[in-house]
């Protein structure tokens, strides 16, 4: 895989590797593959408890709200389901997204103005936005302070930013110590289904396993830490809060106690996000 991908490289694999593909039994697409996604997002990636974690807006009413990255369309749905918008937006690099987000609302009823757009150079005017939801999309972009500064410039003065991307956490820094722990899981059978990831765990280079979490075949997708997301999100936002989230438990052949779950993700979690206000 090259070190240095290129937007064509980054796109086409977005266009043939969805979120999701490769995970689900159901066909992509239909309702009970969105169905699915849901369940995995609300109970392993934030433990049934998405309502306490602040990465939803927390202004009432929403005049113009963007999901940059909609991706499959979670977070397109779960706003509007959730809050009062008056109007929607969403955008992503590639026309997969695009489709399968419009599929999506549509099987809720729900719609928008869907776009495809590369979040690095939109054209969506100075300050249009009052509310720019941004998740799991930045590690993989191929300028991604150009990205945080096109949310600066579309955010309002008063809006708010919810953005989220991989981080190195505990695992990651230390894998060189830990990763025997990952091969015997991988021999044991733990592993992520599909897309190529079944010998994450077994990987040497810290690098990949961030890489290979969304595809043997992904481009680019790399783990930050707290100090460099943040002294490249302070040039540009008042970080209102931060926390981790998510930590994979669905790998196992077992059910985790939701206590455990909260507090692995709490402290181990591999995704930082951010709540951020316009300097």
């Amino acid at each position: 895989m090259s070190k240095d991908p290129n937007i064509t490289e980054i796109k086409l694999f977005w266009e043939n590797n969805p979120l999701f593909k490769g995970e689900s039994e159901y066909d992509f697409g239909t309702k009970e593959f969105f169905e699915e996604h849901r369940k995995v997002y609300l109970e392993d990636v934030f433990n049934n408890n998405i309502e306490k974690f602040n990465i939803l807006p927390s202004l009432p009413k929403i005049e113009n709200l963007l999901d940059l990255g909609c991706c499959i369309g979670f977070w397109s749905v779960e706003l509007q389901k959730r809050f009062s918008i008056k109007k929607f937006y969403g955008s992503d690099l590639t026309e997969t997204a695009i489709q399968s987000t419009s599929t999506r609302l549509k099987q809720y009823n729900l719609e928008g103005n869907l776009s495809v757009q590369n979040g690095e150079q939109t054209n969506y005017d100075d300050g249009f936005f009052d509310f720019i939801n941004c998740q799991r999309v930045i590690h993989h972009t191929l300028h991604p302070e150009k990205m945080i500064r096109e949310i600066h410039r579309i955010l309002s003065k008063k809006g708010e930013a919810s953005i989220s991307v991989y981080y190195k956490n505990f695992f990651i820094r230390n894998w060189n110590f830990l990763r025997m722990f990952g091969a015997i899981f991988h021999k044991l059978g733990i592993k992520f289904k599909g897309r190529g990831r079944e010998s994450i765990l077994s990987i040497k280079n810290t690098e990949e396993i961030t890489r290979l979490y969304d595809g043997d075949q992904n481009p680019k997708g790399f783990a930050y830490s707290k100090y460099d997301l943040e002294s490249i999100l302070s040039k540009y936002f008042n970080i209102e809060d931060s926390f981790l989230y998510y930590f994979p438990t669905r790998i196992f052949p077992f059910k985790f106690p939701k206590s455990i779950h909260h507090f692995l993700s709490k402290y181990f979690g591999f995704m930082i996000a951010y709540k951020l206000s316009k300097k």
